[in-house]
């Protein structure tokens, strides 16, 4: 009989599962195993081993059927009394089975911590020695009663004597750790703590091998599980560490389908048989167990190759399928070579074609761009003559409508004649005009000058001034001024002798017309008869010079003061001034009557404003 520790410098390596995998492996080639979980802290090993049912089985186990009820004997009555329980998991894989019943030594009750041991410390508060004599005694009990071939024992991870000294104690240890040097150094200092115990007991395990699982160093060979170059790094550095032979280091590639099977409680070599975790596995336990305690009889060699060659066959036949899915790979690949080959031809042929189309399109749009700029030409063109043709039509109706427009101003203006007299007639005895003048005021109102507004342009056509004087003696002169134009405001009809102004020019209006003519020059011999005198409009138009005494006795007119302006704008209506104005201090005459009579046509189209002069 061998006992077997595995031990590892922390917790998490995967060490529960390779315990596991070896009962299991020994188990089915016909070995008789006793599995047991000295982990009372994780109850690893116990939880895998009972299965997804597991709690329905743990009312089962009595304290004699677990690690922490022995030790607790053993403190009390110093007697190793234990009772390994078989566990069932001999359904198919597919339920959750292994196909075989382990025989086993759990780590409590409280694995679900529904039970008092749950509450109690993982392992019994023991000194050193007394745990150590208790492991003595339970190991040597074993090998007395050689019961088993071979007992797996789970320790604890990390350096405490429930660790140390169990490895110790044991035939053999495996040391199962990750490839890194965290464990690399952790790992160093467990084996020398083993050392130390064993030799404090003076027991000589055997280290038989370290397990590098979760390898991840995978050279090229891997894919042919070749192993031999699967973390040699890692593994060259524990020879020189550790009393090994390259070959006793024993690399594990990290696999998820092997994860996976361990979540679920379900054994790899049922789960994932063709896994590369499988491989490495039943190859490192099959060179650490090359060397035995004791013989194996022919059924046993027979039923451990049963299992090496199925998950051998597994390997096969899952390589033949990753060759043959290289080989359909590799198929597909050149499928889509030679097709991206034909895409590439077709697409150069579809560039061409391409370029083909906008060549044939440019040569239709030059085409016709060359039709749309003849068209476009000819529309200028079009649009030019019809631009010309409205242009011509539109003068025409311009000059048409102008035509009309004058014609109707014309007409407009023309035919609106306002003709308006105004006379005053003094009252007797006449005005006697001595030596000075008479001022003679005439305003002609608004509602006098019909169709001219207060602010309308007008045109003088016709003036007429008649002047009645009887002379006081044979020989006058007399000078008659008139002024035309708009009046100031305040302005008064009526007539007014003004002696005070000095000359005629005095009297003149703002914005007026000036004319004056003579009425004799004092030698010619005027009747006692009353006589006027006539301005005609066409004398006011121009410059005249008359030679003095015309026959019958008519005045001489000279003097013209400027050409008379017939246009004029009002603003309160048409006013007048005459002035008559005695040149000779010594001769009188009287100023019977005096009128004047105004014709003007209104040259702007505005009514008139119908208002009253102040």
């Amino acid at each position: 009989m061998e006992i077997i520790a595995f031990a590892s410098g922390k917790g998490g390596t995967g060490k529960t599962l390779m315990v596991s995998c070896l009962g299991y492996l020994l188990v089915q080639a016909g070995h008789r195993v006793l599995m047991v979980d000295a982990d009372p802290a994780t109850d690893g090993l116990s939880l895998f081993l009972l299965g997804p049912k597991g709690i329905h089985q743990i009312s089962d186990f009595q304290p004699n059927n677990t690690f922490t009820g022995v030790l607790r004997e053993f403190q009390n009555s110093k007697q190793v009394l234990f009772t390994p329980r078989k566990i069932n998991r001999s359904g198919p894989d597919s339920h959750g089975g292994h196909g075989l019943t382990y025989e086993a030594i759990i780590s409590g009750r409280g694995l679900y911590g529904d039970e008092a041991d749950s509450l109690a410390l993982a392992v019994p508060d023991l000194d050193q020695n007394t745990f150590q004599t208790g492991i003595s005694a339970f190991f040597r009990s074993l090998r007395e009663n050689v019961q088993y071939d071979y007992v797996l024992v789970d320790t604890r991870g990390g350096f405490a004597f429930e660790s140390t000294d169990v490895c110790a104690l044991a035939d053999s240890f495996i040391v199962v750790t990750e490839p890194d040097f965290t464990s690399f150094y952790q790992d160093r200092n467990l084996v020398k703590r083993i050392s130390a115990a064993s030799q404090r007991l003076s027991s000589r395990p055997l280290l038989r091998s370290i397990i590098v699982n979760k390898a991840t160093d995978l050279e090229l060979g891997v894919e042919r599980m070749d192993l031999r170059r699967v973390e040699t790094s890692f593994r060259l550095e524990l020879t020189k560490e550790f009393p090994l032979k390259f070959e006793d280091t024993h690399p594990v590639p990290v696999d998820v389908e092997a994860l996976k099977a361990y979540k679920t409680q379900r054994i790899p070599y049922l789960a994932a048989p063709a896994s590369i975790f499988s491989f490495a596995t039943v190859s490192a336990f099959s060179d650490i167990l090359h060397v035995v305690t004791a013989l194996w009889t022919e059924s046993q060699v027979n039923g451990w190759n049963a299992v090496v060659n199925s998950i051998s066959q597994a390997v096969d036949n899952r390589n033949k399928q990753i060759i043959e899915n290289q080989t359909l790979h590799a198929k597909k690949e050149e499928e889509i070579v030679n097709i991206r080959r034909e895409n590439v031809l077709l697409r150069d042929r579809a560039d061409q074609l391409e370029r083909e189309v906008k060549r044939t399109d440019r040569l239709v749009l030059d085409e016709g761009t060359r039709s749309e700029l003849r068209l476009k030409e000819l529309s200028v063109a079009s649009r030019k003559y019809r631009v010309i043709m409205a242009s011509i039509i539109s003068l025409l109706f311009s000059v048409v409508m102008l035509s009309v427009y004058m014609i109707l101003k014309y007409k407009a203006n023309a035919g609106v004649e306002s003709r308006f007299q105004s006379e005053f007639q003094f009252s007797q005895p006449p005005f006697n005009v001595a030596a000075g003048r008479g001022v003679y005021n005439f305003g002609f109102t608004s509602q006098e000058i019909a169709n001219v507004n207060e602010n309308g342009t007008v045109q003088i056509k016709d003036l007429t001034v008649t002047v009645l004087i009887k002379p006081h003696s044979p020989h006058i002169s007399c000078d008659i001024w008139v002024f035309l134009g708009p009046a100031p405001l305040g302005f008064q009809r009526g007539a007014v002798k003004q002696e005070e102004y000095p000359s005629p020019s005095d009297l003149r209006l703002p914005g007026s017309t000036q004319v004056r003519f003579v009425v004799g020059d004092g030698s010619n011999l005027i009747s006692n008869n009353y006589r006027s005198f006539t301005i005609p409009l066409d004398h006011l138009t121009a410059s005249y010079d008359f030679d003095r005494g015309q026959a019958e006795g008519f005045p001489t007119i000279q003097n013209l003061k400027g050409a008379f302006n017939p246009t004029m704008k009002l603003s309160r209506g048409l006013y007048a001034q005459i002035l008559v104005w005695n040149g000779d201090q010594t001769v009188n005459f009287d100023v019977v009557e005096v009128s004047l009579n105004v014709s003007a046509v209104r040259i702007n189209s505005q009514a008139l404003s119908e208002r009253s002069l102040p």
